[in-house]
């Protein structure tokens, strides 16, 4: 299965709190998750991943702000039919596709700037233009 990752319109930047300038303790933790795994996360496996016993609970709405401001800073996507996430690896991620096994649901992201335009192409001549973000 192939699927469009919803990506942001603007370019990958340092994730960083308003204070200071520095990445969040959360942000990071969120981040690290998925960078750890091949596999699409939901914000509620994400929310296993970074609670710690020692640590305040963490809330499911304190998750997805998490998740809000890493996508608006292009470092993590969304895939729409798992409401899952994944870690974006590229600069430009307006042209990834990202293949889910069916049977492990691992999801490996492709840059595919041929096939998207062939897309492109293929939309302009029904007379329709596809956004990018």
């Amino acid at each position: 299965m192939k699927e469009h990752v919803t990506h942001p319109s603007r370019g990958v930047h340092q994730v960083s709190n308003t204070r200071n300038g520095r990445t969040t303790s959360l942000l990071s933790d969120v981040l690290d998750a998925l960078t750890k795994t091949d596999l699409p996360l939901s914000a509620y496996d994400i929310l296993r991943c970074v609670s710690h016993p020692d640590r305040r609970r963490v809330a499911p709405p304190t998750i997805y702000r998490a998740l809000e401001k890493l996508i608006a800073d292009g470092l993590v996507g969304r895939l729409e039919s798992r409401n899952a996430f994944v870690r974006i690896r590229t600069d430009d991620p307006s042209r990834l596709v990202y293949c889910i096994c069916d049977r492990c649901g691992a999801a490996q992201a492709v840059e595919t700037t041929s096939s998207c335009q062939q897309i492109d192409s293929a939309a302009e001549t029904l007379g329709s233009r596809l956004g990018t973000g």
